[in-house]
C-alpha cells in the first residue's frame, strides 16, 4: 500500500478549497508535459567513479510487468535496464508482502521480524503504542522506529539522497515533495506524483551543483502504481495508463543521466515490494467481529499514538486483544497476557482462538480458521516454533540450528495446509529437511505459496509480530475497500521485480533467486563498500555483486 499521502481530511471551507484547487494547478506546472529532464553539472562538480540509482516501484509484481512488457507499455525499462541488464528470475518479497515492511527491508538487509517494521499498521504490546502509517502525520515515524543502520549509515562519507522515502534516516539530502505530491494526492492524481520524482532529478543536479557533489547514492521512491491498483484494480485503464506513465519516468531518468554523461558509471537497480492479488469490495474477513461477537473479547482496532504511557496504561488494561489489519490481505491479532500486555498471551485464550483444530472441530466450535477467506493462521506456542493451521490441516515449523545458520523443519500433522505435500519434488525436500532459509526459497520457488517456511519463523521473532496472523485467501481480503491487494503470502504477491544494470554487469544474464533483503549488501558492495557489512551485525541479505558481475550464461533474457 502506498505509504505516503493515503488519508485526507474533508476540507469544507470555500476559500480553503479554492485555495487548494489554486495550489494544485501550480503544483502540476511542469508535470503535465514529459519534457526531457535537464541535468546539468557544473565543472566543480565531483563525480564519484561508481554511482547508483534505486528505482523502487511500489506495487509491480512480476506478473505485472510480464503482462505490460509483453504489451509493449514498458519500452524504457526493457531499453535501459532488460536489455542491458541482469535479472532475478524468481525474487521475492520479504513476509508480510508489505510496503513499510519492505521499504525498511530494502534499505537495512534485514527482514521485518529483525528491523522491527512488521508492516504499515502494528501494535507494540510493550509501550503499547499502535502504529498506522496510512496518515500524513505519521508516515514519517517508521523513520524514528527504525533503530538498525541503514545503507545511508554504511555509505556515510558519500553524498546521497533520497526522494519521497519515509524511511531515510542517516541520507544527506530528503526530498519529501510534501506539498507538492500531497495536492495531487488530495485530487487522485497519482501518477503526477510518479511524474515528480522524475522532475526531483533536475533539483538533485541544482543540489550538486551548490555542494559540489553528485550523489553516490539515490533513492527514488514511486508510490502511484500501488495506490492506482488498489483503487480501481489491475485489468483497468487507469492501471495500464499507471505502468506506461512510471515507465515514461523511468525512461526520462534514464535519458536525462544518459546526456549527462553519468548513465554508463551509474547502477540501476529496480525493484518492487509487493505484486497484487485482485479481490473484492464484498469478500473481507473481520476478525474483530469475530473476536467480538463469538469468544466475547474487548477489542481495539486503529491508530493509537497519543497520551502519556501511564493513560496508554489506563485505556489498554481494559482491552482483551488489538487487532492490526495490513496491507489488506494479512491481519494480526494482539492478545493481552494474564496479568498485563507486558507478558505473553494468555495460552488457554490462544488455545480458544485457534483449538480445536483440524479434523476434531464440531459445528459448535468457531475457531479462526473457521473464518471464511481465510488461507492460513500461524501462532508461536513457544520460541522458535510457529504452528500452521487452516481448513486443510496442521503443520508445525521449528527454527534449529546446526552450528551458526540456523534450519527450518516443516512437519505436517495432519492434511496439507501448505500444499506442499502434494508436490512429489517438495514433498521429498520437506523429508530430507531441515534445510536452510535459502534452501526453502530455492525449493519453493515456483510453489503456490513460496518461500514461506523460513519467513514465517523470522517474522515472529519481533512481538510487534502479532500473537495469531492470519493470510487471506485469493479473492479476499480485510478491507472493504479495495479492488486488488497484497500482504498475503501467495505467489502473485510475493513475486516481485529485481533488475540490476550498470558497469561491469552483462546484460541479458538471469540469476535464479533472491530477495528484498539482499538488495541492501549488493548495493553496498558494488559502490565499494562491501567491507562495511560484517561490522553492523546481523544481516539477513545476501550481497549478489559477486554473482552479478561475472560473465554472461547461456540462459539469455527473454
Amino acid at each position: 500500500m502506498a505509504g505516503t499521502f493515503t488519508r485526507t481530511r474533508c476540507i469544507s471551507s470555500p476559500p480553503i478549497r479554492l485555495a487548494i484547487v489554486v495550489l494544485a494547478i501550480i503544483c502540476t506546472i511542469g508535470c503535465t508535459h514529459d519534457r526531457p529532464l535537464k541535468i546539468h553539472l557544473n565543472r566543480r562538480v565531483a563525480t564519484p567513479p561508481q554511482a547508483a540509482v534505486l528505482l523502487f516501484v511500489d506495487g509491480l509484481g512480476q506478473a505485472q510487468l510480464d503482462q505490460h512488457l509483453a504489451a509493449g507499455n514498458c519500452p524504457n525499462i526493457d531499453k535501459y535496464l532488460i536489455r542491458r541488464g541482469t535479472r532475478i528470475k524468481y525474487a521475492f518479497s520479504t513476509l508480510p508482502s508489505i510496503t513499510y515492511a519492505n521499504t525498511a527491508t530494502l534499505l537495512t538487509g534485514l527482514a521485518p521480524g529483525h528491523h522491527g517494521i512488521v508492516g504499515n499498521r502494528w501494535f507494540d504490546r510493550y509501550r503499547l503504542v499502535y502504529e498506522d502509517y496510512a496518515y500524513i502525520k505519521t508516515y514519517r515515524n517508521a523513520d524514528t522506529e527504525l533503530t538498525v543502520p541503514t545503507i545511508y549509515d554504511l555509505l556515510a562519507e558519500q553524498f546521497t539522497t533520497s526522494i519521497q522515502c519515509a524511511v531515510r534516516r542517516g541520507v544527506s539530502h530528503s526530498i519529501d515533495n510534501w506539498a507538492t505530491s500531497g495536492i495531487n494526492w488530495f485530487f487522485g492524481w497519482y501518477t503526477n506524483v510518479d511524474k515528480l520524482i522524475a522532475m526531483r532529478f533536475e533539483l538533485i543536479s541544482d543540489i550538486a551543483n551548490r555542494v559540489g557533489r553528485w550523489p553516490g547514492f539515490v533513492h527514488a521512491y514511486f508510490p502511484a502504481l500501488d495506490e492506482t491498483g488498489h483503487r480501481y484494480g489491475l485489468d483497468c485503464p487507469r492501471y495500464a495508463a499507471a505502468v506506461r506513465n512510471v515507465d515514461t519516468q523511468i525512461g526520462r531518468i534514464c535519458d536525462g543521466l544518459q546526456r549527462a554523461g553519468l548513465l554508463d558509471r551509474t547502477y540501476l537497480v529496480l525493484v518492487s515490494d509487493h505484486g497484487f492479488i485482485t479481490t473484492g469490495t464484498r469478500r473481507w474477513l473481520d476478525p474483530t467481529a469475530w473476536l467480538e461477537g463469538w469468544h466475547y473479547l474487548r477489542v481495539h482496532e486503529g491508530l493509537y499514538l497519543h497520551g502519556r504511557y501511564y493513560d496508554r496504561a489506563a485505556y489498554f488494561a481494559g482491552i482483551d486483544a488489538v487487532v492490526a489489519r495490513d496491507g489488506c490481505r494479512k491481519a494480526a491479532i494482539h492478545l493481552r497476557g494474564p496479568n498485563g500486555w507486558w507478558e505473553p498471551a494468555d495460552p488457554e485464550l490462544l488455545d480458544r482462538l485457534v483449538e480445536p483444530l483440524p479434523p476434531n472441530a464440531t459445528d459448535q466450535d468457531h475457531p479462526i480458521w473457521r473464518l471464511e477467506g481465510l488461507a492460513l493462521a500461524a501462532y508461536t506456542p513457544q520460541p522458535n516454533v510457529v504452528r500452521i493451521v487452516n481448513r486443510h490441516g496442521v503443520a508445525t515449523i521449528r527454527r534449529t540450528w546446526q552450528g551458526r545458520t540456523a534450519v527450518y523443519g516443516y512437519r505436517p500433522e495432519h492434511g496439507a495446509p501448505l500444499g506442499y505435500m502434494d508436490d512429489p519434488a517438495i514433498a521429498a525436500f520437506v523429508g530430507a529437511g531441515p534445510h536452510t532459509s535459502r534452501q526453502w526459497l530455492a525449493a519453493t520457488a515456483t510453489a503456490r505459496i513460496p518461500d514461506f517456511v523460513g519467513q514465517i519463523v523470522e517474522l515472529f521473532d519481533s512481538p510487534r509480530a502479532g500473537d495469531l496472523v492470519l493470510f487471506a485467501q485469493p479473492g479476499w481480503d480485510f478491507s472493504a475497500r479495495d479492488l486488488a491487494g497484497h500482504g498475503s503470502i501467495f505467489a502473485e504477491e510475493m513475486r516481485v521485480v529485481m533488475v540490476f544494470a550498470g558497469p561491469g554487469i552483462p546484460a541479458g544474464k538471469c540469476l535464479d533467486y533472491a530477495r528484498t533483503t539482499d538488495i541492501m549488501p549488493t548495493l553496498v558492495e558494488l559502490l565499494g563498500a562491501g567491507g562495511r557489512l560484517k561490522d553492523i551485525g546481523r544481516l539477513d541479505g545476501n550481497s549478489l555483486a559477486g554473482q552479478l558481475l561475472v560473465g554472461p550464461t547461456a540462459e539469455a533474457q527473454p
